[in-house]
């Protein structure tokens, strides 16, 4: 195998670099042509005074060292590229070669053969045939479509949920205000339905433009110098209600557990046996649960 260029190169020069101290110690480069006398026979004392240079012999002696680490090192690197590659060929010939599964095509055309020729039979055996690979394609492409629907459901959810954080970061401490909750189930004079309603419309739509307008809405209309109750004094709610009877304690969510279930609720969507209606009821109650306190993180 060819040696590197660079390394070659190295090699050269210091082979170079070595002949000329050889050159110096012989006294040839201050040699005249044959035949030709020197002008003066008396020895140059500065010459003979002058010591054979170490420099060159240690340059040498690095750039062998370095040739004789490298190299090993290359060829060993290309012996690993080489085989990497001729393993790469191989299991791409072996794929290649390995037959393809045959496609079922449902249809059992044995009880055809005894009513038409044997080229009417091929022929239909060929486009039921080529009609089950097509329902394969399909069905490959609709896993891929569903598969791209979920990944952009959860990129929506993950928007909706990091521009209501950002809205609305105090909601924690509106959604425990008994006023705040006094005030979502009120109606909304311009559309006729209750601030709940149109909040929990608005976050089954991921809409958090819409959800952060209804809390604007709530600080703004607040009379001046009201202050929300202390959160460590607050009761849920559901239990500040009525006088002493406690009514059934509702579900806490996690912002982890929502995410969770919406997650779950678009896997059950394409599973036999599944009940919408259950899922629908579970998040209007996750929607719910902003409004009434009910999210502890």
């Amino acid at each position: 195998m060819a040696i590197p260029k660079a390394v070659q190169d190295q090699a050269n020069r210091s082979e170079e670099l070595l002949q000329q101290m050889r050159d110096k110690e012989e006294g040839k480069t201050g040699d005249k042509p044959d035949g030709e006398k020197p002008a003066d026979a008396k020895p140059d004392k500065a010459l003979e005074a002058q010591k054979p240079d170490d420099g060159f012999q240690h340059k040498y002696e690095v750039l062998q060292a370095k040739y004789n680490a490298e190299v090993p090192q290359l060829h060993r690197q290309l012996r690993e590229s080489s085989q990497a590659l001729e393993d790469m060929q191989r299991q791409i010939d072996e794929l290649k070669a390995a037959p393809k599964a045959p496609v079922d095509p449902g249809v059992d055309f044995s009880s055809l053969d005894d009513d038409y020729p044997p080229e009417i039979v091929s022929i239909m055996k060929q486009q039921a045939m080529t009609i089950a690979e097509l329902r394969n394609e399909i069905n490959d492409i609709k896993g891929s479509v569903n598969s791209t629907h979920s990944e952009v459901a959860k990129t929506r959810e993950d928007a909706f949920w990091e521009a209501f954080s950002k809205g609305v970061p105090d909601s924690a401490i509106i959604n425990t205000d008994p006023g705040f909750v006094e005030w979502m189930n009120s109606i909304d004079p311009m559309s006729g339905f209750t601030r709940q309603q149109l909040m929990d419309r608005a976050a089954q739509q991921l809409n958090a433009v819409r959800v952060i307008a209804i809390y604007d809405q709530w600080k703004n209309q607040k009379p001046s110098g009201y202050t929300p109750p202390d959160m460590a004094n607050n009761l849920s709610p559901s239990a500040s209600k009525g006088n002493g009877a406690s009514a059934p304690e509702k579900p806490t969510y996690t912002r982890t557990q929502i995410k969770q279930f919406y997650e779950d609720w678009r896997s059950a969507r394409t599973k036999p046996g599944h009940d919408e209606a259950k899922w629908v009821a579970k998040d209007h109650d996750i929607t719910s649960a902003y409004a009434e306190g009910r999210i502890t993180g």
